[in-house]
């Protein structure tokens, strides 16, 4: 189960869960990002999805 919980002041977002949900999500966004190519004009949303991956990955 992915728990999505608003930070102190309310600026961001905590997510967890255990790694294999964690895992599951960071693939979803590979998924996502991958077609990009495919759809123009999204280059913001696929910027803000880079970052969530990294994120994921790094703290994951």
């Amino acid at each position: 189960m992915i728990r999505v919980n608003v930070t102190e002041y309310m600026t961001g977002v905590t997510i967890s869960g255990d790694f294999n949900v964690l895992n599951s999500l960071y693939n979803a966004i590979s998924n996502l990002i991958s077609y990009e190519d495919k759809f123009g004009g999204y280059e913001c949303v696929q910027l803000m999805l880079s970052s969530l991956k990294y994120d994921l990955l790094r703290h994951g």
